[in-house]
C-alpha cells in the first residue's frame, strides 16, 4: 500500500482535517477493551454514508483492510486494526434524520444518544442509542435500506 497516495485520495473524499494519518494520530485508536493492540495506518472520520462507501471502494481497490469504529468506548471490542489498515471513526454521523411518534421509529446516522431521541431525558446525559432501541421500543432503521 503506497500511504501517501492513499492519505490522499482520503483527504479528496473527506477532507484534510477528517484523515489522522501522523505518527501521533493514530495513537487512541490501537486499543479497545480487549488486551490486543495494534496500530491502523490512517484513521478516517467520514461525514455521510456517500463518504463510507467512497472510502470502503478505495480500500477495496487498494485491498486495504478496513476496522469500523463507533463512539469510541470500544467496550464490545473488535476495533483494534490487527491487519492496520484503515479505521473508520463514525463519531461524525450522530445526526437524527427523522422521528415519528406513530410507530415509534427513529431514522439516525449510526450515533446518537439516547438523550438525543428521548425526551424524557430532558437532553441530559443518556446512554448509546442501541440502549434506547431496546429501553424505549424506538425502532432503528439504518438510512438506505
Amino acid at each position: 500500500m503506497d500511504k501517501e497516495a492513499v492519505v490522499k485520495k482520503l483527504e479528496e473524499i473527506c477532507g484534510p482535517e477528517n484523515v489522522l494519518h501522523s505518527d501521533m494520530d493514530p495513537a487512541l485508536y490501537i486499543y479497545d477493551a480487549s488486551l490486543e493492540k495494534a496500530k491502523p495506518d490512517v484513521v478516517v472520520l467520514p461525514d455521510s454514508t456517500e463518504e463510507v462507501s467512497r472510502i470502503l471502494a478505495l480500500a477495496h481497490a487498494e485491498k486495504i483492510p478496513v476496522v469500523g469504529r463507533g463512539s469510541g468506548t470500544n467496550l464490545t471490542g473488535g476495533t483494534v486494526p490487527v491487519k492496520g489498515g484503515i479505521v473508520v471513526h463514525f463519531s461524525r454521523m450522530n445526526r437524527i434524520l427523522e422521528t415519528s411518534i406513530l410507530p415509534a421509529a427513529v431514522d439516525l446516522i449510526n450515533g446518537p444518544f439516547l438523550a438525543r431521541i428521548n425526551p424524557s431525558q430532558g437532553g441530559l446525559g443518556g446512554t448509546p442509542y442501541a440502549v434506547a432501541v431496546a429501553l424505549e421500543g424506538f425502532r432503528y432503521r439504518r438510512p438506505g435500506l
